[in-house]
């Protein structure tokens, strides 16, 4: 392979969603290698892939990473937040056209949050200024007990790149390790506000939505999003921690992989010369300063993208808490950071495909 077709690979893999490198792109690494399929989405967890990082770039696995992510208030002011317990605008106040941020509990005793809000743990909507019975639609599309967001106002935050969420686990460090962990269940709807697209439906499941166990591969998650109606009663969160319930999926505080994958590359390739570690157990729960996991739906951005809805409404539990506060916000891929050349040409192979099957049409 010639300097000009590794400089052409290269290029490509750092082009995200449209954008250029000179926008600091956010490379999302192949669901292959990297992530965990709940529903129609992959979970990437970000200190895996800081650790992945350090082993084969060097750098620490701390700030200046590009998959360590600060979630302070100062950090994602600027960013569009659907859930936080911190206090006071600019981070609690979003852009017209969308939702400001629930409140999460905030170490208050109260051990579920849902965007319902007379369901248990439910939580007033933010534009009803504390009293439900008097709720004003600020747009179009604006529900009571979803957070809501117009497709025109969002696909514009996101300036050509990709939506993606981001996660902060931030349960209790004392007692047993399980006491880190909580559960979580989201469910998104896309609505054409002239009724005549149907309504999508993308989950965030811990049964895809059509049955069945996630993939323990980051299997391609086309296929299963599904017609509406496949949700939990409003009643029926976990109280304590499961692997096993139908629709909650289990937010880990410790996380471990097996001495065979500490080698393995963000890319998928074993990195040349590394020497394997131990098992490796990583810590989620990081507080509210710091974003423990990234979520990625290819289905819903080709939805949010091909023009013909309107609105995006998200219905969000949690449930098993015992600290606090959670954070959920969203960000661009044009706007987050990128990655430096790979040190193997494998990236050819395994990136490339990844890319071009999520280029916008």
């Amino acid at each position: 392979m010639n300097q000009r077709m590794l400089a052409a690979a290269i290029g490509a893999a750092c082009l995200i969603g449209g954008v250029p490198t000179t926008q600091a792109a956010f490379f999302l690494p192949t669901p292959q290698f990297n992530a965990f399929q709940y529903g129609d989405f992959y979970s990437y967890s970000l200190p895996i892939l800081a650790y992945r990082y350090a082993r084969e770039f060097g750098g620490g696995v701390g700030p200046g990473n590009p998959f360590y992510i600060a979630s302070g208030p100062g950090q994602i002011s600027d960013l569009t937040v659907i859930g936080t317990g911190a206090n006071g605008q600019p981070v609690n106040t979003n852009y017209s056209g969308v939702d400001n941020a629930y409140q999460t509990p905030n170490n208050t005793g109260v051990d579920q949050f849902q965007t319902t809000t007379s369901a248990p743990g439910g939580v007033d909507d933010p534009g009803d200024n504390g009293n439900p019975a008097n709720h004003t639609t600020e747009f179009v599309g604006d529900g009571e007990n979803t957070w809501d967001a117009r497709v025109s106002a969002l696909t514009s935050f996101l300036n050509g790149g990709d939506l993606l969420f981001f996660f902060n686990n931030n349960q209790v460090n004392s007692g047993a390790a399980t006491n880190q962990n909580l559960m979580a269940w989201g469910q998104f709807t896309l609505k054409d506000d002239a009724g005549v697209a149907p309504d999508l439906v993308f989950d965030l499941t811990n049964n895809r939505g059509a049955g069945g166990n996630p993939s323990l591969t980051g299997a391609e998650t086309l296929g299963y999003t599904h017609g509406a109606g496949d949700t939990p009663a409003l009643n029926a969160a976990p109280a304590s921690i499961t692997t096993t319930d139908f629709y909650y999926i289990l937010s880990g505080g410790q996380v471990t992989i097996p001495s065979a994958d500490t080698c393995r590359s963000i890319f998928g390739y074993q990195i040349p010369g590394c020497v394997p570690d131990a098992d490796q157990t990583f810590n989620h729960n990081l507080g509210a300063n710091q974003a423990a996991y990234m979520l990625y739906s290819p289905e819903l951005n080709t939805a949010i993208a091909n023009g013909l809805y309107d609105v995006m409404q998200f219905d969000f539990r949690m449930s098993a808490l015992n600290n606090g506060y959670e954070q959920i916000f969203i960000a661009s891929s044009s706007s987050v950071t990128s990655v430096p050349e790979p040190a193997s040409l494998a990236l050819l192979g395994l990136t490339l495909p990844w890319l071009m099957r999520r280029r916008r049409r």
